[in-house]
Formats: structure tokens, sequence, C-alpha cells
């Protein structure tokens, strides 16, 4: 303060650029530790990308193709319509097109410009996290109550619920997993990779925040608690509601067909629910695809920079 005046000083912590994750490394690892860093962060990146680009297709194309259900598998070879000469793969490769023009374009945008698409997935997520949540309690209910065939007939309002249709075709005992299965183990390992994703995309989030004051207990402390409690909640509901747990869980609440009635609201809804389910990993990994693909952008043009950066000096020394 001086003259009555007050000058406002930045803070010394205060973030005013945009640091990714492999940059901050140069710091910590030094150079040798900063190039492998970068490498482990954009293979990682690219191959969650890869990965994406892959599911989402493969999930709308199960989605759109007829097929026969008594079929035990299919090939990539079967019509995806009776009626037409497209074959599985054909479409899905279509559609590997289709997401890449749909999705592309979000990369060459910052986080900000992308809020509208995050804001609606997370309605979405939130959604589906709740229809998961709800039906899962209920055939666990059920199936703590020695339920039997017969029930479902004579309560049809029950048949919004898609977990149950299995349910339909025969009876199946209370869930009684173990408390530790080692076999498991790399499973387990490789879900805990993708925790990793909760950590290279906060300098592109963090950054664009105006008031930083407090930004971890305002932000991030909840937030993460929230993901835990989520995470946790969904995998006690579905370890007692079913004795097996499909690779994409949402696959759990598809119902049979050969048991829809379309004339009946109950079995409408069963069907919508489900086939929205199903969908749901299109809807969650569609809206994480710009983030990642900011990321891996993001690490690279930083990398390119500071290396022809640091190229310059040496020449200008010389």
């Amino acid at each position: 303060m001086s003259g009555g005046t007050t000058r406002i000083v930045p803070s010394d912590f205060e973030i005013t650029e945009k640091y990714e994750l492999g940059q901050m490394s140069l710091f910590y690892f030094g150079k040798v530790g900063n190039v492998l860093m970068y490498i482990n962060i954009c293979a990682y990146l690219y191959g969650d990308l890869t990965i994406y680009s892959s599911a989402v297709p493969k999930s709308l194309r199960n989605v759109i193709c007829s097929f026969n259900n008594s079929r035990d598998s299919l090939s990539d070879s079967d019509l995806c319509w009776g009626s037409s000469s497209l074959t599985r793969l054909d479409v899905y490769r279509i559609l590997v097109v289709c997401f890449g023009a749909c999705v592309c374009p979000f990369l060459f945008f910052n986080v900000i410009r992308s809020r509208w698409l995050q804001l609606l997935t997370v309605c979405l997520r939130w959604i589906g996290f709740i229809l998961m949540l709800s039906f899962s309690i209920e055939r666990a209910i059920i199936l703590h109550k020695n339920f039997t065939i017969a029930t479902f007939h004579h309560n049809v309002s029950m048949y919004w619920n898609p977990s149950i249709y299995s349910l339909l075709i025969k009876s199946e005992p209370v869930p009684k997993p173990p408390a530790f299965q080692p076999q498991n183990i790399p499973s387990l390992f490789g879900v805990c990779v993708y925790v990793f994703m909760c950590h290279h995309s906060i300098p592109g989030i963090v950054t664009p925040v105006r008031d930083k004051s407090k930004i971890l207990c305002r932000i991030f402390i909840p937030v993460f608690i929230t993901v835990l409690s989520f995470n946790l909640l969904l995998s006690t509901t579905a370890i007692i509601a079913f004795n097996h747990i499909e690779d994409i869980y949402t696959l759990n609440f598809l119902p049979n067909n050969e048991f829809i009635d379309i004339s009946q609201i109950p079995y409408t809804l069963a069907l919508i629910i489900g086939y929205f389910l199903c969908l749901f990993p299109v809807f969650a990994l569609t809206s994480s695809f710009p983030i990642v693909g900011t990321s891996l952008l993001g690490n690279i043009f930083l990398y390119v920079t500071s290396s022809l950066h640091s190229e310059v000096i040496k020449l200008k020394t010389f």
C-alpha cells in the first residue's frame, strides 16, 4: 500500500500457465526421465483413444444390427440386416469413420469449448448409474426373497426392470461371491491403471478455473470421494445381484426379446431402458474422448516445442 492506493500482487502460488503432466516431470526426473515420461504418457493416451474408437462403434453396431438371438456367436462376415448386403464388419467400419468425423474436431478445442458436451454426458451418466443401482438392488431383493418364476407372472409391473428377464429362463441361486480370488488380481490391476485418467487431465481442468483458492477442498476432495462412493456402491450391488457379471456391466441389463410384449407399458420401458444402458458406454467414452485426445495433443505439442526451444538455445550459445 502506497499513498492511499493498494497494489495487488499476484500470488506466487497462482497457476497462470497450463502445465501438462509430462512437462511437470521435467522438474522431478530430469531430461532422461522426462523423455521416458512423455513416451509412457503418449503411448497410454494413444492406447486409450484406440480402445474408445473401437468400443463405441462396436457398441453401436450391436444395437443397430439385427441378428438371430438363438445363435451363440456371431462373426464379422454375418449380414447386419437380412435385407442388406452389408456385413457386420462393413457397418463397424462405417461407424468408425462416422465416430471419428463427429468427435475428432473437439480435439482442437480446450475443455471449456466442449463443456456442453461434458454437461450432457454427465447427466446421462447420472441417469445410467441411478438406473443400474435401482435395478440391481431390486434384483438382489427378489433373489434373497426366494423368488419363483410364477411370482413374475402375477406381478407384471416388475417387468420394467430389464435385469430380471434372465430369471424367467431359469431360477438362479442367491449370489455368494468368495471373499478373495487371487487369480483375479491381474484384472484388478488393469482396472486400477485407469485411475491414472483422473490425473493426466487435471492440468487442463485446473488452469481455466478463475478462483483457485481452496480448490482442493472445494472441488477435488468432494469429487474423488463421490466417485469412490459411487464405484463402491455400484460394485457392491452388482456382486449381490448377479452370479455372473459381464465384461461390460451394462450387458447384464439387456432384456431378452423373446419375453418382450411391446403392447404393455412395463415391457416397453424395459426395452427402452435396456437399450439405453447398452448405449451407456457410448455416451461415457464419447465424452472422455475429447479430454484424452486434448491431453495427448497437448503433451506432444509441449514436448516438440520444448525440444526445439532447447536446440535453438544451444545453437545461439554455440
